[in-house]
């Protein structure tokens, strides 16, 4: 009867109060108050940051085509540099942070926003088959789900009144996969998302998973094809010698780093309603999708102060906007995924391409959208969500 009497208390706040987080803050908007408190030349780069257009900012259009080339190439890089740590002993091992790093970024964003635009037959809007065979391709490289598989699931539940209910991938995920537990307190949940993501046994699970879901899925050709890219692959790894190389270039940050970007971007795709009568209505499923922007306010100082307090403000703010939110935007919430409620109310449509001015738009027209700021802020109100669902809900 406590638990339920606490329940029924987080569910109050969080009904009165609780949805400010989520919702707009045209008079205390930390984009447009970089815009004020800082230069022009550095606007550009705080768009792609913080993920977030200042109002009225011009639109940069970008090309499929820019996307895909510039994601390969990013992965290419990341790959060549730490093949090339490894070349020699000492000072060049310090590259290997920067090859992961870039691997990572090039690995999620294919699938994360190219090959998840191809199951929307959103990249090459003119003939579908192309769609197909590059989320086939990327699905085989980055060794996940083989791609029709995905496509099938994702379009009949989660694009759908079912989004976060067994089934949805979503619900899959979190719930069967890493273990969270409706109701959870948010603290547990806390605790448990740490554990899982230093877990030997989460990420050897999860890697032999995909690897059955490369090669022994329910389709014969992707299984072919699937065998006939790797044992290149690994044939020319051989003729090399080069499996260091190939573990600590490849595998090493297409699974530990993948996996542990993919946990934390599954933590704040989508969170759970309120729980009301109107579950899964249009208006509590477009509520259950909020854009996650990757920035803070700029210092807020009155004229005394000094500045010794100026300076300080400020470089701590650098840090954080550099050593928090800057990896927040590549590693984890990478290409589109920050303007996800855009993707949820635009499904085919191919301005995923510039999204965040898209969304935008529809903001400064008055669509209503909601939005966190803050990758750990927004993984904490997700868990507060969680918290308030009835243990074993559907």
């Amino acid at each position: 009867m406590l638990i339920l009497s606490q329940r029924s208390l987080r569910r109050e706040k969080l009904l009165k109060g609780g949805r400010e987080p989520l919702s707009q803050s045209p008079d205390f908007d930390p984009r447009e108050l970089m815009k004020k408190d800082l230069p022009n030349w550095i606007q550009p780069f705080l768009t792609e940051l913080t993920a977030k257009p200042f109002v009225g900012e011009q639109q940069r259009k970008r090309t499929a085509l820019n996307h895909i080339v510039t994601t390969f190439v990013a992965l290419g890089i990341g790959v060549a540099t730490s093949v090339l740590a490894l070349s020699e002993s000492g000072f060049n091992l310090g590259l290997i942070p920067i090859g992961w790093g870039l691997t990572v970024y090039g690995a999620r964003k294919l699938r994360l926003t190219i090959m998840h635009a191809c199951s929307h037959h959103a990249v090459f809007t003119n003939n579908r088959k192309f769609n197909c065979w590059l989320g086939e391709f990327i699905s085989i490289l980055t060794l996940t789900l083989n791609f029709k598989a995905y496509q099938r699931g994702h379009n009949k539940d989660h694009h759908s009144n079912k989004l976060l209910t067994p089934g949805d991938e979503t619900y899959q995920y979190l719930i069967d996969t890493v273990g969270f537990r409706l109701g959870m307190n948010v603290n547990h949940a806390w605790r448990h998302l740490w554990k899982t993501l230093v877990s030997p046994t989460f990420h050897i699970h999860q890697f032999a998973s995909r690897l059955a879901a490369t090669f022994l899925s329910d389709s014969l050709s992707h299984n072919l094809l699937s065998v006939v890219f790797w044992s290149s692959v690994l044939g020319f790894v051989t003729l090399k010698n080069s499996w260091l190389a190939f573990l600590v270039a490849w595998i090493i940050p297409i699974s530990i780093f993948f996996e542990a970007s993919s946990l934390l971007r599954q933590c704040v795709e989508h969170h759970f309603p309120v729980p009301t009568t109107a579950k899964h209505s249009p208006e509590v499923l477009s509520q259950m999708t909020a854009a996650i922007f990757c920035g803070e306010p700029t210092p807020k100082l009155d004229s005394s102060a000094s500045w010794v307090e100026i300076f300080l403000a400020w470089t701590l703010w650098w840090l954080r906007m550099l050593f928090y939110h800057l990896p927040s935007r590549v590693f984890i919430l990478t290409g589109d995924s920050p303007c996800h409620d855009f993707h949820h109310r635009n499904p085919g449509s191919h301005k995923w391409l510039d999204c965040i001015f898209e969304r935008q738009k529809e903001v400064e027209a008055g669509v209503k959208y909601y939005h966190r700021w803050g990758l750990l802020e927004a993984i904490n109100e997700s868990f507060k969500f969680m918290s308030l669902q009835p243990p074993h809900s559907s």
